[in-house]
């Protein structure tokens, strides 16, 4: 019994990592909510790959990890949404316009509805066990990790296209429909089963760690984006 719980002690160290988070969004500690989101991140690929090694299969595990993800993937990452379109609002704003810009930050949110939707449809899809339907909400969540890191830098050309608040509010639309989008996309268990043939995902995934590492926020904005239009490419004849 206790053993068949290893793996959601995993999964509820990613949802803790995500209530923590929100706090340091709201306090504009965006440095901090990174490494959370990283830490979430890395305890979601482990639960699932502690269950596997366990040899254990829950159905309690399968609905928390999806609860977890809806927090730290999709309310972590629209309320960070809704913290840049609030400050590129006031910014570019000098005289105060009521509410405007409050209600327009609410935008942000678009991005958690899309996540709750792509969760709770990945859930009862049974095609997506080798492959993705729609753009999977930690990949998502990369981009406006990414557009979280411009905002921190605080200068350069991306910063200046992206302090713009129609253009966040954008990328939360963008991302919603990406997240809900009837497009097949790779992943990780779809490419290891022939590598011969699969060589362009295979590059793209190694490649994409470094060039993160080296150029940060806004390889994190276009990386995911690249992988959408790969994928694309990839599956164009089926």
């Amino acid at each position: 019994m206790v053993r068949k719980f290893i793996p959601n002690l995993f999964t509820l160290f990613n949802l803790l990592m995500g209530c923590i988070s929100l706090y340091f969004v709201f306090t504009q500690q965006f440095r901090i909510v990174f490494w959370l989101i990283l830490l979430a991140a890395l305890a979601d690929v482990l639960d699932g790959m502690v269950a596997r090694w366990l040899k254990v299969d829950s159905g309690l595990g399968e609905q928390l990890d999806s609860l977890a993800d809806v927090v730290s993937f999709g309310v972590v990452p629209g309320s960070i949404l809704f913290q840049l379109i609030r400050y590129a609002w006031e910014s570019n704003h000098m005289i105060s316009t009521g509410m405007n810009g409050l209600w327009l930050a609410f935008g942000g949110f678009i991005f958690t509805l899309g996540a709750a939707l792509r969760l709770a449809i990945f859930n009862i899809d049974e095609r997506q066990t080798t492959e993705f339907i729609g753009l999977a909400t930690p990949g998502a969540s990369v981009v406006v990790l990414g557009l979280m890191l411009v905002h921190v830098k605080g200068a350069g050309f991306m910063f200046d296209l992206l302090s713009n608040e129609y253009v966040l509010l954008g990328f939360s639309i963008l991302l919603f429909l990406l997240m809900l989008a009837p497009l097949r996309m790779f992943s990780l268990k779809s490419i290891t089963k022939d590598w011969k043939a699969n060589g362009l995902p295979i590059a793209f995934v190694l490649l994409a760690i470094p060039t993160a590492l080296v150029f940060g926020g806004p390889a994190l904005v276009l990386l995911p984006l690249l992988y959408v239009l790969l994928s694309v490419y990839l599956f164009r004849n089926t």
